[in-house]
């Protein structure tokens, strides 16, 4: 199991990426929209495909 935190401080914020190193898939929680180079720079480093994402900050 891995699991990553990122603390964000414009806008105040937390990102998380977990996933399964046997499987070398992975999730991200809560993504930056503007970092999302930075995620998949972050999951080629950790040697995973990111394969699923998740928001739990969007508002309707």
């Amino acid at each position: 199991m891995i699991f990553r935190q990122y603390l964000h401080s414009e806008p105040i914020a937390a990102s998380y990426f977990f996933g399964c190193g046997g499987q070398s898939t992975g999730a991200i929680v809560d993504p930056l929209l503007e970092d999302v180079d930075f995620y998949i720079e972050e999951s080629k480093r950790l040697g995973m495909e990111i394969s699923y994402i998740f928001d739990t900050r969007s508002i309707e």
